[in-house]
């Protein structure tokens, strides 16, 4: 039997502190909960942020490592394919709250259906499974059709120890830049700064700021009318402060003042902006500039060439890949 770290919790409160772990993923997969005396114990992935969790909740609790006897392991999607189909090929996709974004291979075409049943047998908190298609217009929208389940693309979406509500079909969201909005938190934005979140959509980099560097005085802007009332709800949702604007940005930034960081988080079309971001810079203020390119080096002088001050590049970070020649890279430049 593997030894895991755990959390115990008495048994009249163990249901509740199961639903939070469970909530925050924090639940160690493939190994059963142990009771001893008037004890439970939850074996768990993260034992700090489960004693974070718990701490909020005002749960008792003790931590500690033991034995934990194994389950039947989850099978993946791919293997529960080969089983319905007689043939597997790998399947991206995401899960959003209790929704399921998948893309669907070529060699898969034509059995969506049996794609979305085996995300649901697999991930059995996700009732709806949508196909993604482009991201489309100004709002950067994503084109959706649900495959299997029941209901619409609206879900909630736990982040560090965060919630985001969001209509998926009608806002754009991406969970797989969660750990960059909180190394963002962790490494760059300094404590008592101010900060202007240029494309704020429905508040995630806002939120994590906040939560992490609570110091900090967010300034977020956003121009889909959907997504910025998203935004408000996640807001009064964490239990956030922040001036929130609906508009373009070039014409907000206009009237919001100047920042010690202004955050450019829309990849393909920051390069059009970048005279507004520097409108909003204070003396020896940062941009904090992702682009998708072939090299850090590429959107640095691209930057440069557009603004008319002595800028320097104090770190850049390769996010993630995009495609076999460019990634996402993030920037953070000093404006002189």
């Amino acid at each position: 039997m593997p030894e895991l770290p755990y959390v115990a919790v008495p048994k009249y409160m163990a249901e509740r502190a199961r639903r939070a772990l469970s909530r925050e993923d924090l639940l160690a997969r493939n190994a059963k909960v142990r009771r001893e005396e008037d004890m439970v114990l939850f074996p768990v992935r993260d034992v700090r942020r489960a004693c974070s969790v718990l701490e909020e909740l005002g749960v008792p609790y003790e931590a500690g490592e033991a034995e934990f006897e194994r389950t039947v392991e989850h099978r993946s999607v791919e293997d529960v394919l080969e089983d319905s189909l007689g043939w597997s090929v790998p399947v991206p996709y995401d899960v959003i709250g209790d929704v399921a974004v998948v893309q669907i291979p070529d060699e898969l075409r034509g059995h969506e259906r049996e794609v979305g049943r085996a995300i649901m047998k697999v991930h059995r908190r996700v009732r709806a499974v949508f196909e993604r298609g482009p991201v489309r217009g100004i709002f950067r929208v994503r084109d959706l059709r649900r495959i299997a389940g029941k209901g619409p693309a609206m879900t909630e979406h736990r982040e560090h120890g965060c919630r985001f509500r969001v209509d998926l079909a009608r806002c754009y969201f991406n969970p797989r830049l969660a750990t960059e909005r909180r190394l963002l938190a962790e490494d760059v934005v300094k404590e008592g700064s101010t900060v202007l979140d240029l494309f704020a959509g429905v508040g995630p980099i806002t939120v994590i700021l906040k939560r992490f560097v609570p110091s900090v005085d967010v300034t977020a802007c956003e121009l889909n009318p959907v997504a910025y009332r998203y935004l408000l709800k996640n807001l009064r949702l964490n239990r956030v402060k922040a001036r929130a604007f609906l508009g373009d940005a070039r014409e907000v930034s206009r009237l919001v003042g100047k920042f010690d960081y202004v955050i450019m988080n829309v990849p393909k079309m920051a390069h059009r902006f970048v005279e507004t971001a520097v409108r909003c810079v204070r003396p020896e203020g940062r941009l904090i500039y992702y682009r998708i390119v072939p090299n850090a080096e590429e959107a640095f002088e691209e930057l440069r060439r557009k603004i008319d001050r002595p800028v320097e590049l104090e770190s850049h970070r390769e996010v993630k890949p995009y495609s076999p020649e460019e990634s996402l890279y993030r920037l953070v430049v000093r404006v002189h």
